[in-house]
């Protein structure tokens, strides 16, 4: 999209033929860089070529790399659920109404410190507010401290975005908001569960039931100040 932020201007689904994969690395990475703006490149189990990452760490790209995990949706253990629910004294709401919206566009854009591009992010979230499963954490008095989404996609339940406001972390906040979206996806028929983890949700993920089944990295590139577009 041209917006000066990684996240808003990604490469993925890669499937080139190892005769082929140098030379479109190499275009596709010119004219990236041309356009002089940060962008990511995602490479999974599926991505093709395995050795993709050795193009693209060659091309100047910084590799960041997340465990993959996976959950058996009939093992979620709800009573985990409901102490979370307990312990943080929040309620769910699964986001369904223009005020809920903008609360969740607010609270995104505040943990993942997007603040600066919550104009252009926030056009991208009213897209997922339609095609997927999409919940917000309120405290008694109604405060919003937290996000979490569940995507369907080729038989899975994917979960993504999971964030609470720091001051309000380690109060089973996070545990709740990732369990929401998983009974929404069991309530549908959906038997497995995804998601890639952050350092800082690795335990609670674990805790859940999930285990980890591979790695999803991220090729990084962030240009420098003194270059030209």
């Amino acid at each position: 999209m041209g917006v000066n932020h990684p996240m808003m201007n990604v490469f993925c689904d890669t499937n080139f033929s190892e005769q082929e994969v140098e030379e479109k690395v190499n275009n596709l990475l010119s004219q990236a860089k041309n356009k002089n703006i940060p962008f990511m490149w995602w490479a999974g189990a599926l991505t093709k070529p395995q050795n993709l990452g050795e193009y693209l760490t060659r091309g100047g790209l910084i590799k960041d790399e997340s465990p993959c995990m996976y959950l058996n949706l009939k093992e979620i253990d709800e009573s985990i659920y409901k102490k979370a629910l307990n312990q943080s004294k929040i309620k769910i709401v699964r986001v369904s109404n223009p005020k809920e919206e903008d609360q969740w566009i607010d609270i995104f854009s505040t943990i993942f410190e997007l603040n600066d591009f919550k104009d252009d992010f926030g056009r991208i979230c009213r897209i997922w507010f339609q095609i997927r499963d999409v919940f917000l954490a309120l405290l008694d008095e109604g405060k919003p401290v937290g996000v979490s989404m569940v995507s369907y996609h080729s038989g899975v339940a994917g979960i993504y975005n999971v964030g609470v406001i720091p001051e309000y972390r380690n109060r089973g906040i996070g545990t709740a908001m990732t369990i929401a979206p998983l009974l929404q996806a069991k309530k549908k028929g959906y038997e497995i569960s995804t998601l890639c983890s952050s350092e800082l949700g690795f335990k609670v993920y674990s805790q859940i039931g999930y285990k980890e089944c591979g790695k999803y990295a991220q090729y990084i590139y962030i240009p420098q100040q003194n270059e030209e577009k």
